[in-house]
């Protein structure tokens, strides 16, 4: 059964309501990492797989269930989809921000021989890492722009060396040291 709103626009009555259509179910009781949580026969169940299952039969092996509302108490089986993990996520706010960006903080595009995929996934600016390189903050962080180390002496090249990772030391603190160690092992 059809009928027509208005000139354009026709809607069948008996069709099934999209998911939008229908009202979120949120659990108010227990909920473990925002998901509702039930005990069923002694085992713990979270609510809305729990009530896939019951309505939709198992869930499909190699696959999660994607809350299309984006509420993880909702157990509305309506908003429910059996997907695969990397679809849950691509469709999830998780990394959304990161994942949409084109350029970098700094204006340069994520993109072609300026994008370097960590192995975790993540990208990141060569310009910008390149730029930090050569300025000395990649390496040591936010205490590379400290001109001073914590004892007063100034970081020039006269005082400054480099441990085995890189780092930053004062020579002057670690001339004081070994001295320091030298007459305690002389004494001893």
């Amino acid at each position: 059964m059809s009928f027509e709103i208005g000139p354009r626009i026709t809607t069948n009555l008996l069709a099934p309501a999209p998911w939008y259509m229908t009202r979120c179910m949120i659990w108010p009781w227990h909920k473990v990492n925002g998901y509702g949580y039930i005990l069923v026969a002694g085992k713990g169940h979270r609510v809305h797989r729990f009530m896939y299952e019951l309505v939709n039969g198992p869930i499909p092996e190699g696959l999660v269930l994607d809350h299309l509302c984006r509420r993880p108490a909702c157990f509305n089986p309506e908003h429910l989809e059996a997907v695969t993990q990397k679809e849950n996520v691509r469709r999830g706010n998780a990394g959304k921000n990161s994942s949409d960006k084109t350029h970098c903080p700094q204006g340069h595009p994520y993109a072609g021989d300026n994008l370097y995929r960590k192995p975790s996934g993540g990208r990141v600016c060569r310009t910008c890492t390149n730029d930090q390189k050569r300025s000395g903050i990649g390496a040591g962080g936010i205490n590379a722009r400290k001109t001073h180390c914590p004892q007063g002496h100034l970081y020039d090249e006269a005082n400054t060396i480099r441990d085995k990772r890189g780092h930053r030391k004062c020579r002057t603190c670690k001339t004081l040291r070994d001295r320091a160690r030298r007459s305690v092992l002389e004494e001893g």
